[in-house]
């Protein structure tokens, strides 16, 4: 069983178009019922619930193995600050992921949470460094959570700028990373089934790297 939350992002769409998603059973959580039901049109094979129902959620078998794709959680992009909604969100979808760690208790389970290289800086400033600030506190106790769960792994990957298509007219694109990119990484883990913290981008690489030069930098100050 393959568990996708954040079904309608392009990431996931990416992941789901592969040919080994045809293969899996799959159970996609919609934010809400009108997602459910475009959800239920595109993909006629899968299991499709919508963020409130999973409060009732039982999985109709056991599975042995289940994989949990996060490619959704919490604030998806930097936006302005508004802490109750923030709060709000990042409440509701933890409670979906403790949801299906109880009802998958008995199943091997892979939890892969999608983060943002951002988390990885201390120096992220404005509306980034409070979304980084909010990513790096959800992998977290994303983190937490499933590392109390007995024979669970919990995985993270930190992706820089995703683009639906980089171009050679556009220079800079190069050094982003494919939505279909990241989601072929994405199947190969879950394939794998091992545990990963991976940087992904060339573009994450090097804005890390000059963070960590301006960490350094800032700390010699006198």
């Amino acid at each position: 069983m393959t568990v996708v939350l954040g079904p309608c992002t392009n990431l996931a769409r990416a992941l789901l178009k592969l040919p080994w998603a045809r293969s899996q059973e799959l159970l996609l959580v919609g934010l809400d019922g009108a997602e459910k039901a475009k959800l239920k049109k595109e993909y006629p094979g899968a299991i499709v619930f919508a963020l409130e129902e999973m409060v009732a959620y039982a999985p109709e078998k056991k599975y042995k193995i289940v994989n949990i794709c996060c490619c959704a959680m919490g604030m998806i992009h930097p936006r302005e600050v508004n802490w109750d909604k923030d709060l709000r969100e990042a409440r509701r979808d933890l409670a979906v992921l403790d949801k299906l760690l109880q009802s998958y208790s008995q199943a091997s389970v892979h939890v892969i949470f999608v983060c943002s290289v951002l988390a990885l800086s201390v120096n992220s400033k404005g509306r980034s460094g409070y979304y980084a600030g909010w990513k790096h506190i959800l992998s977290r106790v994303v983190q937490a959570k499933v590392e109390v769960v007995p024979g669970s792994r919990f995985s993270v990957l930190y992706p820089g700028r995703l683009t639906r298509k980089r171009s050679i007219l556009k220079p800079v694109s190069l050094l982003y990373s494919s939505y279909h990119s990241v989601a072929k990484k994405l199947a190969k883990i879950i394939i794998k089934g091992e545990s990963c913290r991976r940087i992904i981008g060339y573009d994450g690489r090097i804005w890390l790297m000059l963070r960590g030069v301006a960490t350094g930098m800032l700390s010699m100050r006198i």
